[in-house]
C-alpha cells in the first residue's frame, strides 16, 4: 500500500529532520567529550613559539628561567629579588668569547646562550623557590617547567655533582601555565 503524496513528503521531511538532529546531537556529544578530555589540564595561558608571539600573548621574558612565561603564572615579586642581567654574563659561543649585550638579553630573542655554572645553580634555586611559593602561598597557577619533576631531578644531579669548570648552555623555552597540585 502506498502512502499519499503529502504523507511521503512529510515522512521524508521528518526522516531528514531526524537524521540532522541525530548528527547534531552526535557532534555535540563529541565536542563535549573533547572538551572534557582537555579540561582540567591546566593550560589556559601559553606563550607560543617565538618572542614575537610571546609578546603578543602578554608573556614576560624571565632571564632566570631563560623562558617566556605567561604573566598569569609569573612570580614578579620573586623575580625582582634577583638581578641576573648584572650578576651574570651571557655569551653567544661555547668558549664565552663574545658577550651578549644586556639590551639584547632583555628582549628575550636569543635562542641559546652560554653562561656560568653559578648562573645554573642560581637558576635551579630560583626554580625551587618558585615552586615553594606557588605551593605554600596557594597560587592557583605556575608555569609548566616549575611543575616538571624532571627539571628538579636534573637540578639535583647538577647541584650534587658540581664541576667548577662547567659552562652552562640554555635554550629558550616558551612556557604555559598549569594548575598547581593538578597531579
Amino acid at each position: 500500500m502506498s502512502l499519499p503524496k503529502e504523507s511521503r513528503w512529510q515522512h521524508a521531511l521528518k526522516s531528514t529532520a531526524f537524521k540532522i538532529s541525530l548528527a547534531l546531537a552526535t557532534l555535540l556529544l563529541l565536542l563535549l567529550a573533547l572538551l572534557s578530555a582537555f579540561a582540567g589540564k591546566g593550560n589556559p595561558y601559553e606563550c607560543g613559539n617565538s618572542p614575537i608571539e610571546a609578546v603578543s600573548k602578554n608573556c614576560h621574558f624571565d632571564l632566570l628561567a631563560f623562558a617566556w612565561v605567561p604573566i598569569q603564572c609569573f612570580d614578579a615579586e620573586l623575580s625582582s629579588a634577583y638581578d641576573p642581567y648584572h650578576d651574570f654574563e651571557f655569551f653567544y659561543d661555547r668558549n664565552r668569547t663574545r658577550q651578549i649585550p644586556i639590551r639584547e638579553l632583555e628582549k628575550g630573542i636569543n635562542p641559546r646562550v652560554y653562561t656560568s655554572g653559578k648562573y645554573h645553580r642560581t637558576h635551579c634555586t630560583y626554580a625551587w623557590q618558585t615552586l615553594q611559593r606557588a605551593v605554600l602561598r596557594g597560587y592557583g597557577l605556575s608555569d609548566n617547567k616549575t611543575l616538571n619533576a624532571g627539571h628538579y631531578d636534573h637540578c639535583s644531579y647538577y647541584l650534587i655533582n658540581i664541576d667548577p669548570n662547567y659552562r652552562a648552555r640554555f635554550h629558550m623555552e616558551y612556557l604555559h601555565c598549569e594548575r598547581v597540585g593538578r597531579k
